[in-house]
């Protein structure tokens, strides 16, 4: 009877919330604005995100959440934030997207339509990306280390370790207590960058 169930908890999807669904699999990610973006496997130019993070829940995705990115400049090989930006980097060219998103329902605020920052750069893995307090420091698809400053402008500052950009970063990490970032090669050594 309907008196034995009244007090049981509502189905989600009341008020129009979106239904979740198990999201892609991913090989990028990253968190901006209170949401988890991903992109990898199943459509190379497609951006998901989730619904906005809720600490009583897990992460929820929804099949209508997505961002398409132009198919020009290869796969997406990395994400990052930088500032009140989405960083998508693809082998060959840089976006950017900013907004807040729709809310549960799928209504309110939007994401702008990717934006093009670079065709002349693009980055070689995410395991590359990293983001400092001068932005967003990645290596090129040429090899050479470059900083996405916060004015959106890219620079070299690769110059003193070219004879290494042939070798593949495995790991990198920023130790803020030492203003350094850390590119671990896949010979053992080590870049460091001290900011």
């Amino acid at each position: 009877a309907d008196t034995a169930i009244i007090g049981n908890e509502v189905l989600y999807t009341t008020g129009g919330i979106l239904a979740n669904i198990a999201p892609p699999s991913f090989n990028v990610m990253t968190e901006f604005g209170g949401r988890i973006f991903g992109s990898g496997l199943d459509n190379p130019n497609r951006v998901y995100y989730s619904k906005i993070k809720d600490p009583n829940t897990s992460v929820e995705f929804s099949d209508s959440l997505y961002i398409t990115i132009p198919p020009e400049g290869g796969s997406i090989t990395g994400l990052s934030v930088l500032d009140s930006n989405l960083i998508i980097f693809k082998e060959n060219k840089v976006y950017r997207v900013y907004g807040e998103g729709p809310n549960d329902t799928g209504a309110g605020g939007t994401f702008s339509q990717p934006l093009l920052i670079s065709s002349s750069h693009g980055a070689k893995t995410k395991k590359a990306i990293i983001n400092t307090v001068e932005g967003v420091i990645f290596r090129g698809t040429d090899g050479g280390i470059y900083n996405l400053d916060r004015s959106l402008n890219f620079s070299y500052i690769g110059g003193p370790v070219e004879d290494s950009n042939d070798l593949n970063i495995v790991h990198a990490s920023n130790v803020g207590a030492q203003n350094e970032i850390r590119f671990v090669l896949e010979d053992g050594e080590a870049l460091v960058y001290n900011y």
